[in-house]
């Protein structure tokens, strides 16, 4: 078997309900910056892109691969729906 697809998924202000994937292993990394209402003994110092660190949440979630063909017919129906075509 070959080794997860890993994804980092950031919100801010926002709430995800689920991650879905087309039927292939997932490891995906919830990441938030809103520290609001938040036991602050769960921060952690999280690296950025550039080089800095910045404080937030992190946590590992469950990724839903039971029905492939949905994330798939979304994939499909366009730019709209994440393309980068």
């Amino acid at each position: 078997m070959s080794e997860p697809v890993k994804v980092v998924i950031v919100i801010e202000g926002g709430v995800i309900s689920t991650v879905l994937s087309c039927g292939v292993p997932v490891r995906a990394v919830i990441v938030d910056y809103d520290e609001d209402g938040e036991d602050k003994r769960n921060i952690v110092r999280l690296p950025q892109l550039d080089g800095s660190e910045a404080e937030g949440y992190a946590w590992e979630i469950l990724v839903e691969n039971d029905e492939p063909a949905y994330p798939l017919t979304l994939f499909n129906m366009g730019a709209w729906a994440g393309g980068v075509d």
